[in-house]
């Protein structure tokens, strides 16, 4: 996959994963196994992170993590699953603001009507991530 991703890290954990053009650095822990992911070779990332936002955000973000690799969940859905029932617009709006990208897998979060919807680095490349993760889940089943 011809992906670019910058890595920001802070005392030694990754606080940052966005999509970019540029070189794309393989030397550290987190980028080899990004890489790994990208290529079809990895479903699960294990390199040590801190996660910044609200505490809305955060459970959010953890609530979403626990979604199985290769799987898709409407806003709604993860908005209760948190425990927000209501709050599915806040749960796209934290989406927009995820810090780290494919480790907190918004690419899955769908609208209810199941289209892509957006995706903050391009609704091409969260095609492409949802692809690949169906793509590696029916290989390995």
């Amino acid at each position: 996959m011809n992906v670019d991703l910058d890595v920001k890290y802070e005392n030694g954990y990754v606080v940052e994963i966005n999509f970019k053009k540029g070189d794309f650095n393989v030397e550290n822990e987190a980028e080899k196994q990004l890489l790994e992911y990208l290529n079809g070779h990895r479903k699960t990332l294990s390199f040590p992170y801190k996660i910044k936002g609200t505490a809305f955000q955060k459970k959010v973000y953890e609530t979403l993590m626990t979604s199985e690799y290769g799987s898709t969940i409407t806003y709604k859905s993860l908005a209760e699953k948190a425990g927000y029932d209501k709050a599915y617009r806040a749960v796209g709006s934290a989406m927009n603001k995820n810090p780290l990208a494919i480790l907190i897998p918004c690419h899955r979060v769908l609208p209810s009507d199941y289209s892509l919807g957006k995706f903050g680095a391009s609704v091409s490349i969260k095609k492409t991530l949802l692809d690949l993760e169906r793509s590696v889940k029916k290989r390995s089943e």
